[in-house]
């Protein structure tokens, strides 16, 4: 495989994993005034601050899948740093 192919698949790959962390982000806040509230009496502060810290870590994996894409540098940096953000 070449170099090309394997840019290609890890800027796809990254995308599809900021969208669904967005779309995960969407469903928290959806849930939080809607049908799901009554699993979150008393924990909606760090329901918000989750899908706040979700939707953050997800458009920064999609910016990082269109800077790997582009193959710039430093979009490969962001990504390093944002995977070892999440070991913590």
């Amino acid at each position: 495989m070449s170099r090309e192919t394997s840019i290609k698949i890890a800027s796809v790959i990254l995308f599809i994993h900021g969208f669904i962390e967005l779309v995960g982000a969407l469903l928290l806040l959806a849930s939080i005034s809607g049908f799901l509230s009554f699993y979150f009496q008393g924990t909606v502060g760090r329901t918000i601050f989750m899908a706040v810290l979700s939707a953050i870590f997800g458009s920064s994996r999609l910016i990082a899948s269109y800077k790997i894409w582009l193959k710039k540098k430093w979009g490969h940096c962001f990504r390093y740093s944002i995977e070892r953000s999440n070991d913590d």
